[in-house]
């Protein structure tokens, strides 16, 4: 598994959110991670708060996410 910096992290999300290209890719990206996760990252998830407000695009595609994955 290779290492991603918070900044390379930071800009994929930003360009998900605003590169138009991209908007389809993102919108892809909730499903399938859903589909994907195992059912322990929901649990563990349950016990935790929800992603806290903040954060520009990149916190909107985290609680996005966030919510995603605790349906």
């Amino acid at each position: 598994m290779t290492s991603v910096s918070t900044a390379s992290a930071a800009t994929s999300f930003r360009d998900l959110r605003t590169d138009p290209r991209r908007l389809a890719t993102r919108d892809k990206m909730e499903p399938w991670a859903r589909h994907h996760a195992p059912t322990a990252v929901a649990t563990v998830l349950g016990r935790l708060p929800a992603a806290p407000p903040g954060g520009g695009r990149v916190g909107e595609f985290i609680r996005d996410l966030d919510a995603a994955l605790r349906a």
